[in-house]
């Protein structure tokens, strides 16, 4: 018997996106395969007259002339009725639960959401008046299976010298990130934690995904001596992560979205964010 989908409560308490995932998720669940008691038991018997008249009337044959019978004893027949109904339920036990786990399967990804993320190039900036780094990498999300939205992000900071959760923020506002090379211009417009509406099986989304790390953590970024893990999670509070162990980018060498800038002369003082 195939699953059922999840609790319409895990869809619409998240408005319209939700209600159309989750009436996909019913459609298609309504398609996959449901046998009862009665078509069980009634593929047993088709296996078991099937096992009777062929192999075992063979057998029986065979014996009755090998011990000269002049008939069938009654105990050998239903010695081989009861060996031939074992024998038809382990096969149709098995064929159906690998039907049953081939079901499940494609369920699976029919119609739960399988999200991955993808980290890119990031920059980072100090705070000083907040005493918090902003660290802003690109992320991407590739939905895999079943369409799904983005629930929520979750994120960790681990060095020597820091190990907790961080949390993402939405900053309403431009950012201007110096470096030596140039500044780097946030936009929140970019911002992937912005992002509505449903992401179809084999579509992305991507954006820059800010996160506030206390105290000044640039040099530890800049030499690649942190790792960072974010976690999406999906409408079915399933979550996919993916770590950043790697060094930041200059601006010149940094990707950037629409609406983002870079500026190529470099700034004059303390490299923060402004």
């Amino acid at each position: 018997m195939s699953t059922p989908p999840p609790s319409p409560v895990v869809y619409w308490d998240h408005g319209v996106s939700g209600v159309i995932i989750y009436l996909a998720h019913v459609a298609i669940s309504a398609t996959m395969p449901n046998m009862d008691l009665g078509s069980f038991l009634a593929a047993i018997m088709a296996d078991w007259v099937a096992l009777m008249s062929g192999i075992a009337s063979v057998l029986l044959t065979i014996i009755g002339i090998a011990k000269k019978w002049e008939r069938i004893p009654s105990w050998a027949f239903w010695l081989a009725a009861t060996v031939c109904f074992f024998i038809a339920s382990g096969r149709v036990w098995t064929t159906e639960h690998r039907a049953l786990l081939q079901a499940d399967t494609k369920l699976d990804q029919l119609t739960k959401p399988k999200f991955e993320v993808v980290l890119g190039p990031a920059m980072a900036g100090y705070d000083g008046p907040k005493g918090v780094t902003y660290w802003l990498p690109m992320v991407r999300i590739i939905n895999h299976q079943a369409p799904s939205a983005i629930l929520g992000w979750k994120a960790h900071y681990k060095s020597l010298t820091l190990d907790q959760d961080v949390p993402p923020v939405l900053i309403a506002n431009r950012l201007t990130i110096p470096s030596a090379a140039g500044s780097f211009i946030y936009d929140p417009e970019d911002n992937i934690a912005f992002t509505r509406g449903v992401i179809a099986q084999g579509d992305f989304r991507d954006g820059r995904l800010p996160i506030a790390i206390p105290g000044d953590k640039t040099m530890e970024l800049s030499n690649g001596d942190a790792a960072i893990t974010i976690t999406v999670v999906d409408y079915l509070k399933q979550e996919q992560s993916a770590e950043f162990r790697g060094k930041l980018q200059e601006p010149s060498i940094l990707g950037v979205f629409p609406k983002e800038g870079l500026t190529a002369k470099p700034p004059v003082g303390k490299h923060e964010v402004k």
